[in-house]
């Protein structure tokens, strides 16, 4: 009979109950582990900016956590060798995607924070930079109208061009304050030698549209005209004498002004030698209000002379013409100008003959879907069928419909008014200028396009087209 030593307890067998119990205890303890030491791997990586970088730092963290719980489990789990094996080597199955996700999503927090905290960093400074602003000296003695004041404090040399830029902007200009502008100016050309310094004021008069202010500059003899911002360089090629000017950026605000002060500063700048009707890459007064949907801007400009197919407009750019056609047959087109105004622009334009139908078509595809139009488009197609444009050159390219197009019933309806030759010419068109072309029968059953194959079909149209010309 086996014996114990005597003065000390008998050696007790583990039981199952028992060896539950503590891998139950290694188990518990191990997710606190895995988080503390996976957070350790994350100080690690916390310069680390790419996510790539940051997941290879979570699965060596996780291998390494992987192999050290193996090992722990080995040892101290009191089973069969052969058990504590398998039972080691499935540690890995838990540990390792556990571990990476707690890496990772630790990993987001941290950088959550770090963007929240920066973002309030940010508000503050910002905050506590405006309330600065708020009590600088030259800034209140401009917007309480302390001219005295206000030169004093520029006569100080302590405040930077920035605060008196915002100065400008935020009190001198909506005070319409000519004697403080005048005194801003001189401080500006006394301190800089660039002879095109004075635009960074005159840029901000010129959108007030006030002329009082104006004509601080023409008192200087400095010309109205300066390099525009809302129209950059890197758009347009042009040369120095050929340039956006800065006039034009009045009409890049929204809402567009009233006419009531539009049109006396544009009667102001023309009486000061300023070329209104300049066109620079496709651009000027005409086409800008005509964009702006601008009545009286585009009333001003037609009486300046301008011409709305002049050639000038290029660029692949719509004229202005072309993009009153579209505003005409646009469904927006009704809330844009009130019926006196449309008749009255109407009449002044005038149709547009087959040519320049023609050359509106050719655009059609790269400006304008036909989705954008009333009854998808099919008042602006006969339009331009009406208008004379050459049926082939109409829809060269497949410039105005695609086979894919939708088809309204208001299209499809004046697609079948067309004769059976001008539908055959209209479904054949003409190659673009790169030698595609686009038969818009096969192109309709390549797309599925069920109403527009239906009305071909109806209509015995060939389903595939001659050689075409070029």
């Amino acid at each position: 009979m086996r014996t114990s030593f005597q003065g000390g307890p008998a050696a007790a067998k583990p039981t199952a109950r028992s060896v539950t119990t503590r891998l139950c205890l290694y188990l518990f303890r191990l997710p606190p582990t895995l988080f503390f030491a996976t957070y350790s791997c994350q100080v690690l990586a916390a310069t680390v900016n790419s996510n790539i970088e940051e997941m290879i730092w979570a699965i060596f963290g996780s291998a390494l956590l992987s192999i050290i719980t193996m090992v722990i489990v080995f040892i101290k789990v009191k089973r069969p060798i052969w058990q504590r094996a398998l039972l080691a080597l499935a540690m890995p199955l838990l540990v390792f995607p556990a571990s990476v996700a707690c890496s990772m999503l630790s990993s987001k927090a941290v950088s959550d924070i770090r963007q929240w905290q920066s973002q309030r960093e940010n508000e503050r400074i910002k905050a506590q930079n405006e309330r600065d602003w708020l009590k600088n000296f030259l800034r209140n003695a401009a917007c309480e109208g302390e001219h005295a004041r206000f030169e004093k404090e520029l006569a100080s040399h302590r405040h930077e061009q920035i605060s008196k830029q915002r100065t400008l902007e935020e009190c001198i200009i909506p005070k319409a304050s000519v004697a403080d502008l005048r005194l801003l100016l001189a401080d500006l050309q006394s301190n800089n030698q660039d002879e095109a310094a004075y635009c960074a004021y005159l840029n901000p008069v010129l959108i007030s549209l006030d002329t009082s202010l104006m004509e601080v500059f023409v008192e200087q003899h400095l010309s109205l005209t300066c390099k525009s911002q809302a129209y950059p360089s890197e758009q347009f090629d042009y040369t120095a004498e050929h340039r956006p000017p800065s006039w034009w950026d009045v009409f890049a605000r929204k809402p567009h002004p009233p006419a009531g002060r539009l049109l006396p500063a544009l009667r102001y700048l023309q009486a000061h030698d300023v070329d209104l009707k300049r066109i620079v890459a496709g651009h000027s007064l005409l086409l800008l209000a005509v964009e702006d949907s601008n009545a009286a801007a585009i009333q001003f400009a037609l009486d300046l002379g301008m011409n709305p197919n002049d050639p000038l407009y290029q660029w692949d750019t719509l004229s202005p013409a072309e993009i009153w056609v579209l505003q005409r047959f646009s469904s927006q087109y009704g809330a844009s100008y009130s019926i006196a105004e449309r008749n009255s622009i109407q009449a002044r334009l005038g149709d547009m003959t087959p040519a320049q139908a023609e050359a509106m078509a050719g655009k059609l595809h790269k400006k304008v879907n036909l989705d954008m139009l009333a009854n998808g488009g099919a008042d602006l197609l006969a339009y331009l069928v009406n208008s004379g444009a050459s049926i082939r050159k109409l829809n060269r390219g497949g410039s105005l419909i695609f086979g894919n197009t939708p088809m309204s019933p208001e299209l499809l309806a004046v697609l079948n008014k067309l004769s059976d030759t001008q539908l055959a010419a209209f479904i054949c068109p003409e190659v673009d200028e790169y030698e595609r072309d686009y038969p818009l029968y096969a192109n309709a059953i390549s797309s599925a396009n069920k109403p527009l194959i239906a009305l071909l079909k109806k209509r015995k149209m060939p389903e595939t087209c001659p050689a075409k010309e070029k």
